[in-house]
C-alpha cells in the first residue's frame, strides 16, 4: 500500500485510533515528572529505561515533520510502555514549538499529549535566537528553556543520568 505525501498523518491517526479501541481503553499518558532512576529487575520483570529524544530538524519540509512527528510518537509511545523519556528542542528544532502550536495543526494533538505529560524537558536557550525562533511563543507554551551547557542542553548530564540519546 502505497501513502501519498499527506495523508500519513491521517493514516497514523486512524490506524491508532483503531487498534488501540479494539485492544483495551484510552488511557492517554501518564506523567513522568516524578520518576527517577532506572529500575533494574531481571527474571523476567520489565526493565524502565531512560531516553532523551532531541529534535534537531527544522520545519519547512517533508522528512523534517515526519522527524517532528516520529519524536512525538517515540516520545508518546515510551511514556505509554513505562519508560522514562524526555523530548528537547534544539538547533533548527527549536522552530517547532510555534509551528506546533498553531490550531489545527496536523500534529497538534499529539503535541499537546506530549507536552501534558510533562516530557518536554527543553528548549535550547542558544538555538530559540540563533535559528530565529519565537522565544515569546516558548515561553507561551509554558516549556522550559534550556541552557546547561553553553547556552544548550548538557548531553553529558543526560548521559551521566543514564539516558540513551536519540536524535532526529
Amino acid at each position: 500500500m502505497r501513502i501519498r505525501k499527506g495523508e500519513i498523518f491521517r493514516s497514523i491517526d486512524t490506524n491508532y485510533s483503531a487498534r488501540n479501541s479494539n485492544s483495551r481503553e484510552d488511557t492517554g499518558l501518564t506523567s513522568n515528572r516524578n520518576r527517577s532512576g532506572n529500575e533494574q529487575e531481571s527474571h523476567g520483570k520489565r526493565i524502565m529505561q531512560k531516553i532523551a529524544i532531541i529534535l534537531h530538524a527544522a520545519p519547512g519540509t517533508h522528512d523534517a515533520m515526519g522527524r517532528a512527528l516520529h519524536s512525538l510518537l517515540y516520545t508518546k509511545e515510551l511514556i505509554e510502555a513505562g519508560h522514562i523519556a524526555k523530548l528537547f528542542f534544539d538547533g533548527g528544532g527549536t522552530k517547532w514549538v510555534e509551528v506546533l502550536s498553531k490550531p489545527g495543526h496536523p500534529l497538534g494533538h499529539i503535541f499537546a499529549e506530549v507536552k501534558e505529560s510533562g516530557a518536554i524537558s527543553g528548549v535550547c536557550q542558544y538555538c530559540i535566537c540563533a535559528f530565529e525562533g519565537n522565544a515569546e511563543e516558548v515561553k507561551a507554551a509554558g516549556l522550559p528553556v534550556t541552557d546547561e551547557y553553553m547556552g544548550h542542553p548538557s548531553i553529558a548530564a543526560l548521559v551521566g543520568e543514564g539516558y540513551q540519546i536519540i536524535t532526529l
